[in-house]
């Protein structure tokens, strides 16, 4: 049998087979939509008068923590195996 699954048959989710979200996921996933808003607001924040430009260093850090910590609240990393 091929691994593709059948219009009777439920579709796979983003978490696997249908598994809800507890309330550390949720948690953590508000944390990193923060963590992202944050980011965005102290970037676009502007600089001292007379440095025209935007941002800083640190608030790509904390972007790429916020969208590193997306990645894990929502399991896109775990390891899945099609079922036998």
């Amino acid at each position: 049998m091929t691994s593709a699954w059948h219009v009777s048959d439920e579709k796979p989710g983003i978490r696997g087979d249908g598994e809800a979200m507890t309330t550390g996921t949720i948690i953590e996933l508000v944390a990193a939509i923060g963590l992202i808003g944050l980011s965005v607001f102290v970037y676009r924040r502007k600089g001292p008068e007379g440095d025209g430009g935007y941002g800083n260093q640190g608030s790509v850090i904390v972007l790429f923590i916020g969208i590193i910590m997306a990645v894990h609240a929502l399991g896109l990393l775990e390891y899945r195996p099609v079922g036998n």
